[in-house]
């Protein structure tokens, strides 16, 4: 779930957006995604693991997580409630820097489908950074807009420092096009019947080549993986749509029949249908 902070919207291209991202105790609650922006993520409380490029990376209160546009990344386990304060924005937001853009090296940290892990002992100036914006986003005090903007260019400054001072090694995160195609293809017919034949055809690979990859690159089966976007579809319309009855929901987000739709709801949301309706609904007032 999100909890909206504040964003700054100028055009399509040019956003920044702050959100608190909170998550159940649960294991594999997320699909592998990405975005063509940057994403900054300081966690707030909880444990877990995230999942970059097929590393785990530990998740502890405090810790920081970089991903640069298009980096695929998926939290794998919550072993306990999780929250992160999270900032996404275009890198249209740093295009004035240009003289920063010319003698660092590690500009593609913002460009290039990168990530970076910085545990909360070396956190702590990029947390008070996070937090002003926060602050600020939230309040909406006198001239907020030009501040955010100046602390995200101070944010992004404070990172390349970091990356340099630190001598880390910006190395990209696999972009697999095959795959890519795949997810795109999924995305775009999740509440259609889907073979196996089809999304490889999509990847241009053999099934049987196709599957094997697939499982690496995403840490899912096919089935697995689409059975669990179709639950959290689901999971939305149950709220959502109020008048629609729960097997209408289920055949309207691809599965073919009750059976399957209950025990794949079950493995991914922890109850069933009813019982997710019953302890999500907003009493009455």
């Amino acid at each position: 779930m999100k909890i909206s902070v504040g964003s700054i919207h100028t055009s399509d291209s040019l956003f920044l957006n702050m959100f608190i991202a909170t998550m159940s105790k649960q294991t594999r609650p997320s699909l592998s995604h990405s975005h063509p922006f940057v994403e900054i993520a300081i966690v707030l409380k909880g444990t877990g693991t995230y999942t970059v490029n097929a590393e785990e990376y530990p998740i502890s209160p405090g810790d920081l997580f970089f991903f640069g546009s298009n980096t695929i990344h998926y939290i794998t386990n919550a072993t306990s409630s999780l929250e992160l304060l999270t900032l996404q924005f275009s890198t249209s937001f740093l295009i004035d820097i240009t003289p920063v853009q010319r003698v660092s090296p590690h500009w593609r940290l913002f460009s290039s489908p990168v990530s970076m892990y910085i545990p909360d002992s070396d956190a702590k100036p990029f947390q008070l950074i996070m937090h002003e914006i926060q602050r600020n986003l939230s309040e909406e005090p006198l001239n907020y807009i030009t501040y955010v903007n100046s602390l995200v260019v101070l944010l992004a400054i404070s990172l390349l420092r970091f990356v340099s001072n630190n001598n880390i090694t910006l190395s990209p995160t696999k972009s697999n096009p095959s795959m890519c195609a795949a997810l795109t293809y999924i995305d775009n017919n999740i509440t259609q019947h889907i073979t196996l034949q089809d999304v490889a055809a999509a990847a241009m690979l053999s099934p049987s080549y196709f599957s094997a990859s697939f499982k690496r690159y995403t840490g899912y089966s096919l089935i697995d993986y689409t059975n669990a976007k179709r639950v959290r579809l689901a999971s939305k319309l149950l709220l959502n749509d109020t008048n629609i009855s729960i097997s209408e929901i289920a055949m309207r987000v691809g599965f073919n029949n009750m059976s399957n739709f209950n025990r794949a709801f079950r493995k991914y949301i922890g109850c069933t249908p009813s019982e997710y309706i019953s302890q999500n609904s907003k009493p009455k007032q």
